[in-house]
């Protein structure tokens, strides 16, 4: 990181982030975690745009519902596997590295069972989701061809849910990268020639690469802190799967699968596709402002676990506040830019998405409030009290549901102000929770 630069930044550096101390280690993964975003992000939006244009509006709306079905299945694939990998390895790899190669044992063997079983049910019933559920029987078939991006996707999860356990941040960032230039070439070629079927096997062979460059370098993270990965002793670990996994699990429940659960009410309005296209494309934008928080939120993760692990509640509360400082002020300033730039954006994707700039706005406004508690979020989990965040979730989603019934009408501006006020009620309740969690833990190390 320090490699280029004049000997007195590097003192400069060295004085105030000193070695393996808590700002140290925030900083580095920050560092790793800015640095290999930016590209992600910006390829990510490149990407999306030129797919609109080859599919046009209904297209776009279409491979939002493919991605959003095999979200679900991959929501219950994954089992909660990476957030555990995250935790567990965090605070076990170096006082017993016998349990962390049981533990990573326990999460690529699950992770494998758990994504070849819902691979085989989205095989059998994708017919009937086709037909019956998400309104388009013309799907079937891209719809089977999607499996293969489930399957590998599930087991990238718990891949890199480890490779955050060890704080490998370089090497996330570079993998992110790399997976993010093929993505885009797979993609758009496949777009280009196959159409929406082709968008569909560009992810399903960028999830079989990622798969293997994730997997080589987390044999050579394992070998550098002498930590093998025990596929005879893994039954030992189960228990975490009750205590921290399932709530995981049910937490992320509440999350991605309301996503599918508002595209699947959108499609069976008048014209639901064209305006599922309409809403894809501006929250985009929304999921681009959310890259830097979800992969700080990587970074800050394991830290908190090994800081609450040590009974340190005032470090705790001191990172909690940091990465609600460094959320907002670069989410804040990028959300204003997009906010002026809204026309623009929308005429790029083509004249049928001029009329989304309105939906555009409100969503950028709603990830400025979804990166204030994201950090209040990834404490409740580093706290291993997953349960809370389940309810969290729950009722944000219920409430997320709710609001759109009542404004389904209108299309993909009603989703964007459910989605506004939704994340609004988010924060209230998740920074009454989090201050009680930060404080029973205080009580109990007094105790």
């Amino acid at each position: 990181m320090q490699r280029f630069l004049p000997e007195s930044i590097k003192k400069y550096i060295n004085d105030k982030l000193p070695y393996d101390t808590l700002r140290y280690r925030f900083a580095k993964g920050v560092f790793w975690t800015v640095a290999g975003n930016i590209i992600v992000a910006v390829l990510a939006i490149v990407l999306s745009i030129l797919i609109a244009r080859l599919l046009g509006r209904v297209g776009f709306g279409e491979l939002a519902m493919i991605r959003s079905t095999v979200e679900i299945f991959g929501i219950f694939a994954g089992f909660g596997l990476g957030l555990t990998a995250t935790k567990y390895v965090s605070e076990h790899k170096i006082k017993n590295v016998d349990k962390t190669g049981r533990i990573i044992g326990l999460t690529n063997i699950l992770a494998i069972i758990t994504g070849l079983t819902t691979t085989l049910v989205l095989l059998l019933f994708s017919t009937y989701i086709a037909k019956n559920i998400i309104n388009a029987p013309q799907l079937i078939n891209v719809l089977k061809i999607s499996c293969i991006l489930l399957l590998f996707s599930t087991i990238n999860g718990a891949q890199y849910g480890a490779l955050a356990g060890f704080e490998a941040f370089k090497t996330m960032a570079r993998n992110s990268t790399v997976i993010s230039i093929v993505s885009f070439i797979f993609v758009l070629l496949g777009t280009y020639r196959f159409g929406l079927s082709g968008s569909i096997i560009g992810y399903g062979l960028t999830s079989v690469f990622g798969c293997a460059l994730n997997y080589s370098s987390l044999k050579k993270i394992q070998k550098s802190y002498n930590i093998k990965t025990n596929y005879n002793e893994w039954r030992k670990e189960i228990g975490i799967l009750w205590k921290f996994s399932l709530p995981s699990l049910l937490s992320n429940v509440m999350t991605s699968p309301i996503q599918w659960v508002l595209n699947t009410i959108m499609v069976h309005t008048p014209g639901g596709y064209a305006e599922l296209g309409l809403f894809n494309a501006a929250n985009q934008w929304r999921n681009s402002l959310l890259i830097f928080p979800r992969w700080v939120g990587q970074t800050v993760t394991p830290i908190l676990s090994d800081k609450y692990g040590q009974g340190d509640n005032k470090s705790v509360k001191r990172l909690v506040l940091i990465n609600l400082i460094i959320n907002l002020a670069v989410v804040a300033p990028l959300a204003i830019i997009i906010l002026f730039g809204k026309n623009i954006i929308m005429q790029s994707y083509g004249k049928t998405f001029v009329e989304g700039n309105t939906s555009l706005l409100i969503l950028a406004v709603s990830a400025i409030f979804l990166s204030i508690q994201m950090p209040l979020g990834h404490t409740i989990a580093a706290s291993g009290k997953m349960w809370i965040g389940f309810i969290l979730n729950g009722i944000t989603g219920l409430t997320l549901i709710a609001l759109f019934f009542f404004l389904r009408g209108n299309g993909s501006l009603g989703l964007s102000y459910s989605y506004l006020a939704a994340y609004l009620l988010h924060i209230l309740w998740t920074i009454f929770m989090t201050r009680r969690t930060i404080n029973i833990k205080k009580q109990q190390h007094a105790c």
